[in-house]
């Protein structure tokens, strides 16, 4: 991140020093390269917020800016993990409200297929859970067989 959003603008602030003369303009361009170089950070700590936890009865899933909680009674059967490719109608294709860099997805999404999806997507996605709400969920997990695996037994225990 700091090569895609601060050194252009060092090197843009460095262009513009040398250029103009006038010493009163360095404090704007320090400033601006400022709150560039903070804004970066909130967006670099924000990236790395991913988590998704499980205690039985709710599945908490927080991925950047983005939170979804749901009970184990709002998901339904149907669980896959995606192995090789994706299927279009998992495969994220308009963001509607998410964070979208190339290997990261995190936020509100469409499939190619008009679904509603939330991702918390690192890489590829490898885990999809639908839900009785209006939307799935495509996550990526360390061990999705395991997580497909935990989640499915709450599901038969939940409707036992």
């Amino acid at each position: 991140m700091a090569l895609v959003l601060v050194l252009p603008l060092v090197l843009t602030c460095a262009a513009l020093y040398s250029v103009h003369e006038d010493t009163r303009r360095v404090p704007v361009l320090l400033g601006s390269t400022g709150i560039v170089v903070l804004v970066a950070g909130v967006l670099a700590a924000a990236v790395r917020r991913q988590r998704a936890s499980f205690d039985g009865r709710a599945l908490r899933i927080q991925s950047s800016f983005y939170n979804v909680t749901l009970r184990i009674a709002d998901l339904a059967s149907g669980i896959e993990v995606l192995d090789a490719g994706v299927p279009a109608a998992r495969r994220l294709a308009l963001r509607t409200n998410g964070v979208a860099f190339p290997g990261y997805r995190s936020g509100w999404f469409r499939s190619r297929e008009g679904q509603k999806l939330f991702a918390a997507v690192i890489d590829q996605p490898n885990l999809y859970i639908p839900t009785k709400q209006s939307f799935g969920l495509v996550l990526s997990v360390e061990n999705p067989a395991l997580v497909k695996d935990e989640l499915s037994k709450a599901l038969a225990v939940e409707r036992s």
